[in-house]
């Protein structure tokens, strides 16, 4: 893409493979709900600025905060949440730059404290005429630092998360502090678990394994809100590109099979040799 004046950050070329997915869900959730739902909401949390610069090198592209507007069947409201003025203003700018009229909202705000103003935007509805409403969260931190307490809330609608857990990028790079700093609360409250430094120490699995750990924790507090057990061949694993090296896992939850069959498509359908261009 061409420089359009507004801000973009930098990103990896692994953070392609992440937008990818979440084209894929996103255009076929939208699509297949459309004759059910009258009200088909999007959610993007750590939205970004709508374009980034991919590192190593020079490329533009798109990210999932603009290409989001691009599918076959658009959501019928979106809702965006950064803490980072300029992501919001480039946000704002790209969004108005698109020849198509859609209900956005636009959040300047810490993801943690923004609960009630993504619940004011939301739609009213009534399901007694027909007017329900189903929803799409994308969850994108860069570190560990979403607040379990924004899912629960959040939770109440009916509504998917596909979530990005940086696992290898922020915890495991940084274990040794988060595991001694008792005064860093960050990683208790993503997995809603004060006493997990205990937990860990005390656990004799034979796969101890501090990724696996967290990951399990934070899948059992998806479990107590309603959603269906996730299955560990249903997570998408992104590490460096061409090294190996794991940087974070791309999960997705849903209180309804259809989701989880979505999620199996999105996974084959995004395959390197299955990119179908969403």
């Amino acid at each position: 893409m061409e420089e359009d004046g507004h801000y973009r950050p930098e990103i990896k070329a692994h953070s392609l493979e992440k937008i990818r997915r979440h084209n894929f869900y996103s255009a076929l959730f939208s699509k297949s709900m459309r004759k059910k739902w009258a009200n088909r909401v999007y959610i993007g949390l750590y939205a970004g600025a709508g374009r980034a610069l991919i590192q190593p090198g020079s490329e533009l592209v798109e990210t999932s905060a603009v290409s989001v507007f691009r599918q076959e069947v658009p959501f019928t409201k979106y809702i965006f949440v950064d803490s980072d003025r300029r992501c919001i203003d480039a946000l704002r700018a790209r969004i108005d730059a698109i020849p198509a009229a859609f209900d956005v909202t636009l959040i300047h705000k810490e993801v943690n404290c923004a609960v009630p103003d993504i619940v004011r935007a939301m739609p009213r509805f009534s399901p007694a005429t027909g007017e329900g409403m189903i929803s799409l969260c994308f969850v994108d931190p860069f570190r560990v630092d979403l607040n379990f307490e924004v899912i629960r809330q959040l939770s109440r609608y009916t509504m998917d998360f596909l979530v990005m857990l940086p696992l290898g990028y922020d915890l495991r790079r940084n274990l040794r502090h988060y595991l001694t700093a008792d005064v860093d609360n960050r990683v208790a409250a993503l997995i809603d678990s004060p006493n997990w430094r205990e937990e860990w120490r005390k656990s004799r699995e034979p796969d101890r394994h501090f990724v696996r750990f967290i990951l399990k924790k934070f899948d059992k507090k998806m479990e107590t809100l309603g959603y269906r057990q996730r299955k560990w061949e249903d997570t998408v694993t992104v590490k460096v590109t061409g090294m190996g090296v794991y940087l974070y896992s791309l999960a997705f939850y849903s209180k309804h099979e259809l989701g989880e069959q979505f999620w199996k498509t999105t996974i084959a359908g995004t395959e390197p040799q299955y990119d179908l261009g969403l």
